[in-house]
């Protein structure tokens, strides 16, 4: 579980950006996209490379977000919320 709350946003934000999860429109949860967890790697070290770079610590912190938000969101292939209306 990622404790910093703006880490686990940023987080997120680049799985949804990748695809790698996907947004239910209606009620905000995120449930599994593309699983394609390179892809977020990828687009995390490019934002943070055009933000002015990161520390080795800083990209292996977001990394681990990353790894993190995607296992307590991947579980779910559709939203939950709307399979049980």
């Amino acid at each position: 579980m990622i404790n910093d709350a703006s880490t686990r946003h940023a987080a997120l934000d680049i799985l949804w950006d990748a695809g790698t999860l996907q947004t239910c429109g209606r009620h905000g949860t995120y449930f599994n996209g593309s699983e394609d967890l390179t892809a977020a790697y990828k687009l995390a070290n490019y934002k943070l490379t055009q933000e002015g770079g990161a520390t080795p610590g800083e990209r292996r912190a977001m990394t681990d977000a990353i790894k993190a938000a995607y296992e307590d969101n991947s579980i779910l292939t559709e939203c939950e919320r709307c399979h049980d209306d």
